[in-house]
């Protein structure tokens, strides 16, 4: 049974376009005149929701639905979009791999494009805002200077101890492209230690990609199919609804995946929770279920780690279950840290209550961008000042 906890729901709407999205059963037109009597036309038009609107023309297409079906043309419209936006993305991405392929960089094609290219039928049934990329740590200068040169600007500096614990840096392009460069595939996966090789493994296993005219790598099925159900559950499943299009899809046309690797990865990561939410809202929603080579059965044998008594887990995860921002309950309470908290709640909601406790000095001080854990007093004491300080300037 889905659990209440509010990561792993999502908005009505949402639910509604999910399903007409996603069953192909004759009825798509149907619910999307359901949905259209249901919500106005600018909240079915925000980010998230859009997002989903060209698998619901592709149901209707095939559907051979009358052409006067209502707001028809809104969705040829997101499907056109998606489609032209996608070809864009692969023509400026093909010459950042060249160049960076010819400073020695090897990097994994992550998420939405990858995706789109190796699974979906036609890529604009895949919509995305940016490319994201795997490199290793030991690439990230390189990575940094050969973006750099070409025109590329990263949104922030890097903190100290970035490797051990940050995953990623944004960059918008000379025309307003976006990349995501990470050198940590999630916060989930990342051990403790310098950092330096837990994404090794990723790489070892990755496999072939071809993207337009050249070729790059993306994540093995299993790996790749995992980090679908731990991603869209970062910051709550309303956040990222793309990620059940995307396991649908990867189970309804792509290979049996290894579930010994699966429950293997599912268990040093200690994200049973999130995963075992997802495998249950698959099943109960679209009668649909991985399929795993060999005897194992994963949801049974990680069943009983989601629902032990998971305190820390199911506290963060119902924070951070409604996106980036701080809500505003914890803004009344923490104030000028309800920020700093909400974005450790997002990146530590895996970990253990010892390793947290262990890890958070140094991770703050890295996160204000300090020396060390002894500024850490000082900068509170910042912190707490200024909101007193521009009212006064008031």
């Amino acid at each position: 049974m889905i659990a209440s906890n509010p990561a792993f729901a999502f908005t009505p709407l949402q639910e509604e376009l999910l399903q007409a999205a996603l069953r192909r059963d004759g009825g798509t037109a149907r619910r999307w005149e359901m949905v259209r009597a249901r919500h106005p036309l600018d909240e079915i038009m925000s980010r998230k929701p859009r997002r989903l609107l060209p698998l619901v023309e592709d149901g209707i297409r095939r559907e051979h639905a009358p052409p006067d079906l209502v707001d028809r043309a809104v969705l040829e419209q997101a499907y056109s979009d998606a489609a032209r936006e996608h070809d864009a993305q692969v023509g400026w991405i093909t010459p950042v791999i060249q160049q960076l392929r010819a400073q020695g960089v090897e990097f994994i094609v992550l998420k939405g494009l990858a995706l789109a290219v190796a699974y979906y039928e036609t890529p604009a049934l895949r919509p995305m805002v940016d490319v994201d990329v795997l490199i290793r740590p030991r690439d990230i200068a390189t990575t940094m200077r050969t973006l750099e040169a070409s025109g590329w600007t990263p949104r922030a500096p890097l903190p100290q101890n970035h490797v051990r614990r940050r995953r990623e840096i944004d960059y918008r392009g000379p025309e307003g492209q976006r990349l995501d460069v990470h050198w940590h595939l999630h916060p989930a996966f990342l051990r403790p230690g310098d950092g330096m090789t837990n994404d090794e493994p990723f790489f070892t296993r990755a496999v072939p990609l071809t993207i337009g005219t050249t070729t790059s790598t993306m994540l093995d099925p299993t790996d790749l199919f995992l980090h679908v159900l731990v991603h869209g559950s970062s910051t709550g499943w309303r956040t990222h609804p793309l990620w059940v299009p995307d396991a649908v899809t990867m189970i309804q046309r792509g290979p049996e995946l290894d579930g010994e690797r699966f429950v293997a990865l599912v268990r040093e990561a200690n994200v049973a929770l999130a995963v075992v939410q997802a495998l249950e809202y698959l099943s109960s929603r679209f009668g649909l279920a991985p399929r795993f080579a060999g005897t194992v059965d994963p949801l049974t044998q990680l069943a009983p780690l989601a629902h032990r008594l998971l305190l820390r887990q199911r506290r963060l995860y119902a924070q951070i279950a409604y996106g980036w921002q701080a809500p505003d309950w914890l803004r009344r309470v923490l104030g000028p840290f309800a920020s700093t908290y909400h974005y450790w709640a997002i990146q530590t909601v895996t970990w253990s209550r010892a390793r947290a406790v262990q890890e958070f000095p140094g991770w703050l001080a890295d996160a204000w961008y300090l020396d060390g854990a002894r500024q850490l007093p000082g900068a509170a004491w910042h912190k707490l000042r200024r909101p007193l300080d521009r009212s006064d300037r008031g």
